[in-house]
């Protein structure tokens, strides 16, 4: 999903690194809740996603 949106593809590399220092810290709990936000932030984008491309709701939410 990130490639078919330039703003989702920075914004996500971006988490990406932010979870990756958390887990650097040993900071277990801030990478837990950064982990949660990335996995929210992907579910809406492909929500979005699925919307734009026609997909049927009921087929999205099933897989997210």
């Amino acid at each position: 999903i990130s490639s078919f949106t330039p703003q989702r593809l920075i914004k996500s590399k971006s988490e990406h690194l932010e979870i990756i220092n958390a887990f650097k810290e040993r900071n277990l709990s801030k990478t837990e809740k950064l982990l949660r936000i990335h996995i929210n932030n992907v579910k809406e984008s492909a929500i979005k996603f699925a919307e734009v491309c026609g997909i049927p709701g009921k087929f999205i939410y099933f897989w997210v």
